[in-house]
Order: C-alpha cells, then sequence, then structure tokens
C-alpha cells in the first residue's frame, strides 16, 4: 500500500507545527469528506537551511540536466494516475482534467524545446559559455549565467500542475529551485517534488508553509536570487513589492480578466466547445479561467448560443466526486469561492441579466452556470464593494461563462480594464484563423493568445502576457530564468577554437 504520509515526511524532511489537509465536500454539505494526510509546517530555520543548502550545492552541465528532467519525467509518467487523484481530491479539479495537464506538461522533451528556443547554440548558452555575437564596433562576446536559487510559489488550487513547468524551466537554465506548494493543497505537489529530490537532489527541494510567511522570510536570505509566484494578485504585489526592497528578483502570474474572443471566421461547434471548456476545466483556478466570451458573428449568435447551453446541462449532469473519471465539475477548494459565485448569480438576477443554465450552488459544489449578458455592466448597482471589483473586472473563480454578441463593447471594456494591470494572466483567447487579424486585436488589446485549444497554455501555442512578454508570442521563461553579461573585448577563458 501506498503510504502517503511517510511519503510527504521524507520529502519534507522536517517536522514541528503541522495542519490536516482534507479533500473538499462534493456532496452538498459542508463538511470535509475525506483526510488526505497531516502536513508539517516549515519555520524559518528550516527554510533558511534548504536554501543555503542548494546555494552552495555544485551545478550541473546542461546535459545531465537535461538527462535528469527526462528521468523525472519518465518516472512521474509512470505513476501520473496516482499523482492526479491525489491532487483531484484535495482542489477539487476533475481527474480527468488534473491527469491531462500533469502527462502534457511532461511531453516536451527538454533538449528539443532547448534547441527551438536558442537555436544550434543552445548546449553552449545553458553551459554558460562566452559566445561571439555581432557587434558594430570590434567583437563582443556574451555569457549567459543562471541567477541561482529560485522560490516557486503555486495557487492554493492547482498546485502541482502549475508548478512542474515553471520548475522544469528553471532547472534547465541551470537554476535551483524551491518548491512551496499552495498551503490548502500541498500533498500531491509535495510528493511529485520527491521524484526531483531523488534525480536531481542538489538543485531541488521543497517546503510547505502559509504564503503569508514562507516568502518573506526566504527573500531577507542573502542567498536567495528570485521568486515565481503563481496566485492571488493582491498577496503577489505585496510579496513583490517587499522582493524589491531586499534585491531579489520577482516574476508573477496573476488572476487576470481573460476573455475569449471568436472571430467571424471561426468554426461555431468548436468555438462553443472550446469557449465552455475554457470556464470548466479550471474549476476555482482565477488565474487561469475564461470566464467571459464575446462572439462577433451576429447571424450565427444563435446557434452558437444554442451550443452553449447543451454543453452546460451536459457538464451538470456530472458533477460530483472529483476522483471519479466521468466527472467534469468537482467542488470547488475554498467555501468561500463558492459563496461568491452564489453573490454573482444573485447579482445578476436581481439586475436583469438572464442565467439560462445552473445558477444554483450547494456547499462547495456550484452548477456551470451560463449568462447572457455583460457583467460589468450591472456592477455599479451593486453594493458589495469586492463584488463590484469582481464584476467590473470579470475576476471570476469558479465553473461561470458569461457570453455576449457585443463584440465591439468587450474590446473597449478590456482595453480600459488592462490599464495598469500588469501580470502575466492578463490574457484573451483569440479563435480565429486569420492570424493577421489576430495580431491587430492582440496589438489592440496588449495581450493575447491566439488557440485552437484552450487547454494548451504553452509557448508553442503563442501564448502571451500584458507588458513583461510581446504579443502573440512571449519571451520563454527559460531565456528570463537567465542573466546576460556582455563584454566588448575577448575574456580571459575564452578560446574560440574550442568545439
Amino acid at each position: 500500500m501506498w503510504n502517503i504520509q511517510r511519503e510527504l515526511e521524507e520529502a519534507l524532511e522536517y517536522s514541528g507545527d503541522c495542519y490536516t489537509v482534507f479533500s473538499p465536500p462534493f456532496d452538498g454539505s459542508s463538511q470535509p469528506k475525506e483526510k488526505i494526510a497531516v502536513v508539517p509546517i516549515a519555520d524559518e530555520q528550516t527554510i533558511n537551511r534548504k536554501i543555503n543548502r542548494l546555494a552552495t550545492s555544485k551545478t550541473l552541465s546542461a546535459n545531465e540536466r537535461i538527462d535528469a528532467i527526462r528521468e523525472y519525467s519518465k518516472r512521474l509518467r509512470k505513476n501520473v494516475e496516482k499523482y492526479a487523484l491525489i491532487a483531484s481530491k484535495e482542489s477539487g479539479i476533475p481527474f480527468i482534467d488534473m491527469y491531462f495537464r500533469i502527462n502534457y506538461t511532461l511531453s516536451t522533451d527538454p533538449q528539443e524545446y532547448a534547441e527551438a528556443i536558442f537555436g544550434e547554440k543552445w548546449k553552449k548558452i545553458l553551459d554558460g559559455e562566452w559566445l561571439e555575437i555581432s557587434a558594430k564596433i570590434g567583437k563582443a562576446y556574451e555569457k549567459r549565467l543562471p541567477h541561482g536559487v529560485y522560490l516557486n510559489i503555486s495557487p492554493n488550487n492547482d498546485s502541482i500542475g502549475v508548478s512542474i513547468k515553471t520548475k522544469l524551466e528553471l532547472l534547465l537554465a541551470g537554476n535551483k529551485v524551491i518548491d512551496k506548494p499552495g498551503s490548502i493543497v500541498p500533498v500531491a505537489h509535495t510528493l511529485s517534488m520527491k521524484i526531483v529530490k531523488e534525480v536531481l537532489p542538489e538543485h531541488t527541494d521543497v517546503l510547505v508553509g502559509p504564503g503569508s510567511k514562507v516568502p518573506y522570510i526566504a527573500m531577507k536570505n542573502e542567498n536567495l536570487a528570485g521568486i515565481m509566484f503563481t496566485g492571488e494578485s493582491r498577496h503577489g504585489r505585496l510579496v513583490e513589492a517587499e522582493a524589491i526592497k531586499h534585491g531579489v528578483k520577482y516574476r508573477g502570474e496573476y488572476e487576470g480578466s481573460n476573455v475569449q474572443l471568436v472571430l467571424k471566421d471561426y468554426d461555431v461547434e468548436m468555438a462553443a466547445l472550446l469557449c465552455a471548456h475554457g470556464a470548466r476545466a479550471f474549476n476555482g483556478i482565477a488565474c487561469a479561467n475564461a470566464p467571459i466570451v464575446s462572439f462577433e458573428d451576429k447571424k450565427n449568435y444563435k446557434l452558437f448560443k444554442e451550443r452553449l447551453v447543451e454543453l452546460a446541462s451536459d457538464f451538470n449532469k456530472h458533477i460530483g466526486d472529483p476522483s471519479k473519471k466521468d466527472t467534469l465539475l468537482g467542488p470547488l477548494v475554498k467555501e468561500s469561492l463558492a459563496e461568491k459565485c452564489e453573490k454573482v448569480f444573485r447579482a445578476c438576477r436581481e439586475n436583469g441579466l438572464e442565467v439560462l443554465v445552473g445558477g444554483e450552488r450547494r456547499g462547495y459544489l456550484v452548477d456551470f452556470t451560463l449568462i447572457e449578458g455583460e457583467p460589468w455592466k450591472i456592477a455599479e448597482k451593486v453594493k458589495d464593494l469586492d463584488l463590484r471589483y469582481s464584476l467590473e473586472h470579470g475576476l471570476f473563480a469558479g465553473p461561470l461563462l458569461f457570453f455576449n454578441n457585443n463584440f465591439k463593447g468587450t474590446l473597449e471594456w478590456i482595453v480600459k480594464n488592462s490599464n495598469g494591470r500588469e501580470g502575466y494572466a492578463l490574457r484573451n483567447n483569440i479563435l480565429t484563423y486569420d492570424e493577421e487579424k489576430a495580431k491587430r486585436i492582440a496589438d489592440l488589446l496588449g495581450s493575447s493568445m491566439n488557440v485552437t485549444n484552450i487547454y494548451l497554455f504553452e509557448e508553442r501555442q503563442r501564448w502571451a502576457g500584458r507588458g513583461r512578454s510581446s504579443t502573440l508570442g512571449g519571451k520563454p521563461l527559460v531565456e528570463m530564468a537567465m542573466d546576460s553579461k556582455i563584454l566588448n573585448v575577448a575574456p580571459k577563458d575564452y578560446n574560440p577554437f574550442r568545439t
């Protein structure tokens, strides 16, 4: 029998204060259904010990890192069903979605990815060798160096699914990584980290603790180079401000006003399927959820609406235990998220927006809810300030889908809503076969993702966020996770004849 508790404690390598992780209830009650594990919480001494240990450990060549990533991927894929099952029980995200996310993230070969990003010089770049680059005067040389130890903070819902790609890109770039899972869902993430520690013992580690303490303790350590944060924007901005004070590099991915824009040329049936799953598959994950759709083609709008209603109704026939393979909607990870969804339903009904499907909540369970209209239009009529802000900015964590035929008005709202909202999760899905038109809209909005499959949030799918990465082809994390040093004279260790 798989002893989850023992493996969890072995991976964390410390003891002290603990808390118990329960699965969210899926039967409409408000009582946890299952005890998953008792999780020890890291203290200040543990956090600093782990950072310092990684900072002083040896480095590996690019080939060694790639071999290790391949071995980790192989081991995790071999047991992906076990980890997906634990992750679904923790988070409430259906097993089929968690299984897909973990498997898909591991499908990219690290060497092929490095070659695609850096070209034929990939190995020299990842090994930090000096390379001659073009220069107008004289000779110039560039050397890319790893930053050092990163703290990789994941959210309180899809912790394991979110963390893997970030972790592997950091490792590929020659960094060392300490993972901090979301404190509500740490078990599957920690167990998967145990595999990485077996393969890369001097490059990875894991610790568990509240987000209100761990990053603030870690960034005081002079050996911490950077923080990768995925989660709630208000918390992320607090961490970012503190990181700046300590000279710690920071990258944040926050929840955003993610809109799905269906252009006239796109297939109606496919659009309905992608848009419906874009609001279903990220149950409770605000940074990835895509809860608003605007359909440009007025002629086919009725057909699009009918298809959405059919899909939404079908989703609600498969709601319940997230660990079952035929479940399409599980419980939200926190009761407060379900309560917020209920407030949205009530505000819509009270202010004239039609709830076509769903609109009910039972404990942690929320029906897939289809609402026709623009949420920002009723925001001013709502007295609850937090709810008003969510309606104004389209920030919903749950299986909700607003849709409209007001394409021009939606574009204007996105542009207005985008101002000042830095963060990689401010992205919009443009469904079109016309790449030039997609680029024009992306330039207008400042963010986009031209997709054929709503699941695939990957660089190869032209993922792009606002501000810090370019539209339709954002800079890959593996490049961002490196420093560049450029010299105009040859360094002492530079040998142009070295192979």
